[in-house]
């Protein structure tokens, strides 16, 4: 039988995987950092099942009803012996990714403006933080030549990706930046079954 190709995966409420189990919902409400990882992965020249990644983070026991937190996708990168280099704001990641290089990332979907009484040069200022009720989306993040920004599953329900000439254009600001993971490409120690299963354990 020939071997299925694996290709990217966008538009996590549309695709095959959309009515997918996850936690108490499904894939298309909260499935993004499945995603994620499994299109970065992908695009390194590593690529993993979607279903693979899908056992790792799903607990049936867990609700997922805000989907994979921070922690939890650093540790499954450990767990699958993917070097990476955290990434702790939007300012560092535009700084630091270079063509051919691929992050892991997750974003606050809403941001609140607030008025800062600091009174800069006598006059109040606003400002913007970070909405945690809002939610996040996790989204794989390639940097191509001439300096574009591929983005994969930019929305839960569009079927392709985005390419951007700016970070900007699809990242605010730092304010709405929770976390990423530049990977680290040409490292990678090979993937065995005792990691798949120790991150079932854990996670």
């Amino acid at each position: 039988m020939e071997e299925k190709k694996l290709r990217p995966v966008n538009g996590q409420a549309v695709c095959e995987y959309s009515g997918k189990r996850f936690g108490w919902l499904t894939m298309g409400h909260n499935g993004c950092v499945v995603l994620s990882v499994y299109n970065a992965l992908l695009r390194m020249g590593r690529p993993v099942p979607l279903e693979q990644i899908h056992g790792i983070f799903h607990r049936p026991w867990k609700g997922r009803l805000l989907g994979v937190r921070l922690r939890e996708l650093r540790s499954a990168l450990e767990l699958l012996d993917v070097p990476y280099r955290e990434l702790l704001s939007a300012s560092q990641m535009e700084e630091e990714m270079k063509p051919g290089d691929i992050a892991v990332m997750i974003r606050w979907n809403r941001t609140i403006p607030y008025c800062d009484f600091t009174l800069e040069q006598g006059l109040p200022s606003v400002r913007d933080f970070a909405d945690p009720f809002g939610g996040g989306h996790g989204m794989a993040v390639e940097r191509m030549e001439g300096g574009i920004w591929r983005v994969y599953n930019r929305y839960s329900n569009r079927g392709y990706h985005y390419d951007y000439k700016q970070l900007s254009d699809f990242m605010v600001s730092d304010v709405s930046f929770m976390g990423g993971f530049l990977l680290m490409p040409k490292t990678f120690a090979e993937e065995s079954e005792k990691n798949i299963d120790k991150a079932r354990r854990i996670l």
